[in-house]
């Protein structure tokens, strides 16, 4: 879904920040509903959802269970 309007676009970035931020668990809830594997494609878009991702991987990291996102992260290293 294209949204287009740069505004959602930045409140939902800005959401995902406050997020992993959070002292109430999100990312792990977050790593648990594929994060990882739904973002990696959009990290070509724009710098703000590539520092979003930048920002994510190393905090869910612990918390991925999913082999297609565990191979992201070696894809990634290339």
């Amino acid at each position: 879904m294209d949204i287009g309007d740069p505004r959602i676009r930045n409140a939902a970035i800005q959401a995902l920040k406050n997020a992993i931020e959070s002292r109430h668990g999100n990312i792990e809830n977050m790593a648990k509903h594929c994060v990882v594997e739904t973002l990696h494609p959009l990290t070509v878009t724009d710098d703000a959802v590539l520092d979003l991702w930048c920002r994510i991987l190393p905090i869910a990291a612990p918390f991925l269970a999913n082999r297609a996102e565990i191979d992201i992260l070696f894809v990634s290293l290339k």
